[in-house]
């Protein structure tokens, strides 16, 4: 069955686009015949157009008693990344299973199966072989199993991986002794799997340790490492790879051999009739998918919880935003637009307000609204709110007039920060106020001049900064991130561009990593910028950003993508 789905989703640009990210993988079992599968169907989810595959073949078991069994081999591993597939679209899953145990006969071990996603043709790892006795027709010279292949080029989409290593043998000098050969360990993700201890003893009746598995959330180096031979007392197990689990320790004359560890370890070889072999270890398949995860080892551990993701809206507009299953809480942040384009003095920023643990429920459609400016091409900011103004609300700069700057936005919520307000013209042109702080103001703008620029003022609390006032046009304040509170966008410092007598002043910059993040006048601005005096800068829409999951929650707490 899968094991461990999970998935995080983030919706971007005005609620018109939805990523996710997510995990799940598939066990393999222990069967008792060569090449063992367990299959399932997995069916893709929603949003979901390309995966990264993990697959680890299933361990051989060593060879049974008699004159000493030689060990199985490690199963193989391979990594794939961008596997095109389709939402809805149902996958097959061929997961290969550990060779079993045969006992304590003359037998050879059971080979480790296949694990396959879609199908061999897209990618594969091949499972180990079971170990022999002696030259055994079925494994390599004297019988140690072969390792499962694994790596680039094994199916369409196979791009790095390793052989896993193969079983070690019992034979010494001209003869097949009676000391078992250790397990093969499994192949790594940039390397192969180290072999199992040849046998080099020429006379004992001892049990080998089994090889070690490689794990499954990434990594890379080489694969698991080989079991001991066998010989008296304490036989030491193949070390584990890539956080995957190391072999048992067992002692050379007990009764059975020591097993392969998850996954894909090739299992130990027996000794006589009272000394059994061992089984090889179950492979797996892993399949994970989202915006910058990649194996070998780009976020390739897992998600958080199927109950995490955010959605953020910056587009102005009105959106539903639907609570995916499982969520039944979210916090939110509204930043309210700036005012845009008075005639002389400076605009307004939009207020920033956020609340944590609203309720909500799984499937149930709620309105977002982001603020544009109300009016056309110049006017007051308009509001951002989550389901209505009196839940969570940024509300909007104000637009100066031909003396008076602009008031900054307030805002509704748990907290949050006012914009800042609009310089003044003082008969010429007055900068924009920044946004709404996380816990503080935007900084003001500063009056206008005769010459040159003024200073805008700082914004507190994470706001951004405000912008200069100037003698032909002020600048825009800085905006606010959405990320959670950062640090405090700096006001402008009285520089510009152009002439003292037609100076356009910088912006302020943005606060908790929002734009601008430079000086300048005509560049990009985040959220909740207000606009210079004098027709000339314009300020910036609002945003609405909701995130939901466990320890979560603004200003500042697990508040960033994940």
């Amino acid at each position: 069955m899968p094991i461990g789905f999970a998935k995080a989703i983030t919706t971007s640009g005005g609620g018109g686009s939805t990523l996710v990210a997510g995990q799940t993988h598939f066990d393999g079992t222990i069967h008792t015949y060569d090449g063992g599968t367990s299959t399932y169907w997995w069916t893709v989810p929603e949003n979901v157009f390309a995966v990264s595959v993990l697959c680890i073949g299933g361990g051989g078991s060593g060879g049974g008693g008699g004159d000493g069994h030689c060990g199985g081999g490690g199963g193989g591993l391979t990594w794939g990344n961008d596997i095109p597939v389709t939402p809805g679209e149902q996958i097959y899953i061929s997961v290969g299973s550990g060779g079993n145990a045969s006992g304590t006969n003359y037998d050879h071990g059971r080979d480790g199966g296949r694990s396959y996603f879609r199908n061999t043709s897209t990618i594969y790892a091949d499972g180990g072989r079971g170990g022999g006795n002696g030259n055994n027709s079925n494994n390599l010279t004297w019988g140690g199993g072969y390792g499962g292949a694994g790596g680039n080029g094994y199916g369409t989409y196979g791009a790095g991986g390793g052989n896993g290593g193969q079983g070690g043998t019992n034979y010494t000098g001209s003869h097949g002794d009676e000391n078992g050969g250790g397990g093969g360990g499994a192949g790594g993700y940039t390397g192969n799997g180290f072999q199992g201890n040849n046998n080099t003893n020429t006379s004992g009746e001892y049990c080998a340790a089994g090889g070690g598995g490689t794990g499954m959330y990434g990594g890379t180096g080489t694969g698991g490492g080989g079991g001991e031979h066998g010989a008296s007392g304490w036989r030491g197990g193949g070390f584990g790879a890539s956080g995957g689990a190391t072999a048992t320790n067992i002692q050379g004359s007990g009764s059975q051999a020591g097993a392969g560890a998850i996954y894909g370890g090739g299992g130990g070889g027996g000794e006589e009739t009272d000394k059994a072999n061992n089984d090889g270890a179950p492979g797996v398949v892993r399949i994970i998918w989202g915006a910058g995860r990649a194996y070998p080892n780009t976020a390739t551990t897992d998600v958080a919880d199927g109950s995490s993701g955010q959605a953020t809206y910056t587009a102005a507009g009105t959106f539903n935003w639907i609570a995916p299953s499982g969520v039944t809480s979210v916090c939110v942040v509204a930043v309210g637009a700036g005012g845009n384009e008075s005639t002389a003095a400076g605009d307004g920023g939009g207020g920033l307000g956020w609340k944590n643990n609203i309720s909500v429920s799984p499937g149930q459609s709620y309105q977002v609204k982001v603020g544009a400016r109300i009016g056309g091409a110049q006017g007051h900011g308009d509001e951002s709110w989550f389901i209505n103004n009196s839940t969570v609300c940024g509300e909007g700069g104000y637009m100066g007039d031909s003396i008076t700057g602009g008031a900054g936005g307030g805002y509704t919520g748990d907290g949050g920060g006012n914009g800042g307000t609009g310089g003044a013209a003082n008969g010429n042109r007055g900068g924009g106020g920044g946004a709404g702080g996380y816990s503080g103001n935007g900084g003001a703008g500063g009056a206008g001049v005769n010459s040159g620029a003024s200073n805008g003022s700082n914004g507190s609390g994470g706001g951004g900064g405000g912008a200069g006032g100037a003698s032909w046009e002020g600048g825009a304040g800085g905006g606010v991130g959405l990320l959670g509170e950062g640090s405090n966008g700096l006001g402008c410092p009285g520089t510009y561009q152009g002439t003292a007598g037609q100076a356009y002043a910088h912006c302020g910059l943005g606060g908790s990593g929002g734009l601008p993040q430079s000086w300048g006048t005509f560049i990009g601005l985040g959220p909740g910028s207000g606009g210079g005096g004098g027709n000339g800068i314009s300020g910036s829409i609002g945003a609405v950003r909701i995130i939901w999951g466990p320890n979560r929650a603004f200003p500042s707490t697990n508040t960033g993508d994940l």
